[in-house]
C-alpha cells in the first residue's frame, strides 16, 4: 500500500490564519506542529518512509522538507500550479503511482484533517488494504449526504 498526503491546497477555509504562501496545512495548530506533519508522523508509526508520498505544490516544498525530512524527495509528488480545485492535482498523482507502481493500492490522506484516535485511522487503512486487495474494489468513505456540501467532497455512484 502506498500513502499519498495531499499538501497543495490553498487553505482558504481558515484565512486570515492561513495565507497564501503557507496555508493551513504547514500552519502550528497543535502546538508546536502542524497538521501536516501531525498526519505524516501518525502514518509513520505503521508503514516504512518509502511508502509514504506528498503531493504539493513547488512554492510548498520548503514546508514539506522542513516539515518532514524523513520524507525523501523522490517521494514527492509535485503538482499542476492551480489555486483551485483538487482534481488536477490528485488526478496526477494517482497517475504518477499507478505508473510507478502498477497494480499496488494507494490511499489518499488529506493532510489539513485531525483524526483521533490515531490507531484506529492506521487500523481502517490497513483493513482498506486487505479488502482493495481482495476484492479488488474501488473504496471510499467520509460524510453520507443528499447532495453537495461546501467543502466536501462526494462521489455517487451510476451504473
Amino acid at each position: 500500500m502506498k500513502l499519498l498526503v495531499i499538501a497543495g491546497g490553498q487553505g482558504t477555509k481558515l484565512w486570515p490564519y492561513s495565507r497564501e504562501d503557507k496555508p493551513k496545512q504547514f500552519q502550528p495548530i497543535l502546538g508546536n506542529k502542524s497538521l501536516f506533519q501531525y498526519n505524516v508522523e501518525t502514518l509513520l508509526t505503521q508503514f516504512p518512509v518509502e511508502d509514504i508520498f506528498i503531493s504539493t505544490k513547488r512554492k510548498f516544498i520548503k514546508y514539506v522538507s522542513e516539515q518532514t525530512p524523513q520524507i525523501p524527495l523522490k517521494n514527492y509528488i509535485i503538482e499542476p500550479d492551480i489555486a483551485k480545485d483538487r482534481g488536477p492535482a490528485e488526478g496526477f498523482a494517482f497517475l504518477k503511482l499507478s505508473y510507478l507502481y502498477p497494480g499496488e493500492p494507494f490511499f489518499l490522506v488529506q493532510s489539513d484533517v485531525i483524526r483521533k484516535p490515531e490507531a484506529e485511522f492506521i487500523k481502517m487503512i490497513l483493513d482498506a488494504e486487505k479488502l482493495v486487495k481482495r476484492d479488488k474494489k474501488f473504496i471510499t468513505g467520509g460524510v453520507k449526504t443528499t447532495g453537495p456540501i461546501l467543502g466536501v467532497d462526494f462521489l455517487r455512484l451510476g451504473e
